[in-house]
């Protein structure tokens, strides 16, 4: 009777053994036995992944987060947008910029997204490539802050070299001013020439159908100075004069 007992509660210790086991496999328990028949339990978890870099894709571009003028209750709802906004207009006063010139480009470099990562290389939210964010001192491409930085003070000089003209700074951002002084103007790409096509039609200004003017035509012309006419003086001598 003993030994009959003996067996009925081994029987249910190892009917309690399988479901424990087999509510922890279900749990997301790793059980595995050894040659020896020794079982061994791990629980298996999975860890939090770093943020990922986001695939940048030019040709559509994210919508404005909001206009220049928006009332700041709107602003401090819009989350990460709101912020990113911010950063370009602070950017865009700092360096006497117009801030919608400056969202415009962000927006169709990167969508507004601080991750973006694109196919060549280019980081953050103004796209910066590596050897542009060494030459300005933008040691950290992925914060916000240090890439708007650094891509608007780029904009800045690029506007500065072409004399205030728009579509020559934009494509020397896209392609490059080694391009744009090559082919004096924009430079044949069809990246660039969308590109700059893109940015302008958002602001809402004209731009040149071919799209590859030269460049000195696409700075602005030269007052001419009036002619020399020759007149006679009060008593008669001859004047040489281009006023009136």
């Amino acid at each position: 009777m003993g030994s009959c007992r003996s067996h009925l509660a081994i029987v249910a210790s190892l009917g309690a053994f399988s479901a424990a086991l087999a509510a922890q496999s279900a749990a997301g328990v790793q059980r595995a036995r050894n040659a020896s028949g020794v079982w061994s339990f791990a629980e298996i978890r999975a860890l939090p992944a770093a943020a990922p870099a986001t695939a940048v894709n030019h040709a559509a571009p994210a919508s404005d987060p909001a206009p220049a003028g928006a009332p700041a209750a709107a602003a401090a709802h819009g989350g990460p947008q709101a912020r990113i906004r911010r950063l370009l207009d602070r950017a865009a006063r700092r360096y006497r910029l117009s801030p919608r010139l400056v969202r415009a480009v962000a927006r169709q470099e990167s969508g507004f997204l601080p991750r973006a990562l694109s196919t060549k290389g280019a980081m953050g939210v103004m796209q910066l490539m590596p050897g542009t964010a060494r030459a300005l001192r933008v040691r950290r491409p992925f914060d916000a802050a240090q890439n708007i930085d650094g891509g608007v003070r780029f904009l800045r000089d690029l506007l500065a070299r072409y004399h205030g003209n728009r579509r020559l700074a934009l494509a020397a951002y896209n392609a490059g001013p080694g391009a744009v002084d090559r082919y004096r103007g924009v430079p044949p790409y069809r990246e660039t020439r969308g590109y700059v096509r893109a940015i302008l039609a958002h602001l809402r200004l004209p731009a040149s159908s071919g799209g590859g003017s030269r460049l000195a035509a696409e700075r602005p012309r030269k007052r001419s100075a009036p002619p020399v006419v020759l007149r006679r003086g009060a008593r008669g001598s001859l004047i040489f004069s281009n006023t009136d």
